[in-house]
């Protein structure tokens, strides 16, 4: 069975409150986790416990900031 490839050529910054699963889940889609934000950040991954500076930085950069259960919704 061939994998998606969801977040192919995709950049994303997930928060240190999210599971490593998640990190995986993204790479094994094709997407590139990344440590910072930036305007090449396509995603920024965000639990509950996120920080309002990033989010702020996020809306700034017109970064899409999803919820675990946006991620989840967008990896079915």
């Amino acid at each position: 069975m061939r994998r998606s490839r969801k977040f192919y050529g995709e950049d994303v910054m997930a928060l240190a409150d999210e599971s490593v699963f998640q990190k995986e889940v993204i790479e094994q889609l094709g997407g590139e986790i990344k440590s910072s934000l930036s305007s090449k950040t396509t995603f920024l991954l965000a639990g509950e416990n996120a920080g309002p500076s990033k989010l702020t930085k996020a809306e700034n950069l017109s970064i899409v900031v999803l919820s675990e259960d946006e991620f989840r919704q967008m990896i079915i």
